[in-house]
């Protein structure tokens, strides 16, 4: 019986270590469907959040020191309808 190649042994000990901080009941199929819950969940809250600020005119710069709503701004105004 000659001996194992060292891979082996390495192998064994990584899986062992795995074990060991294993979370009692957990399922991979569970575990890989938080996963892909959390990340769809993200990129959806990014992807409406660029919306909202695009509609909100979150993007657009109001430089009128006297009125602060800038609702006499022709830029300001052209910016929120965006138009160029």
């Amino acid at each position: 019986m000659g001996l194992a190649p060292p891979n082996s042994a390495l192998l064994r000990l990584t899986l062992r270590l795995l074990q060991e901080k294993e979370i009692a009941g957990a399922r991979f199929l569970t575990e890989l469907r938080a996963g892909l819950t959390t990340f769809f969940t993200m990129a959806y809250i990014i992807s409406v959040n660029a919306i909202i600020l695009k509609d909100s005119g979150g993007t657009c710069v109001c430089t009128d020191a006297e009125d602060i709503t800038c609702a006499k701004d022709p830029a300001y105004n052209e910016c929120l309808l965006g138009t160029p």
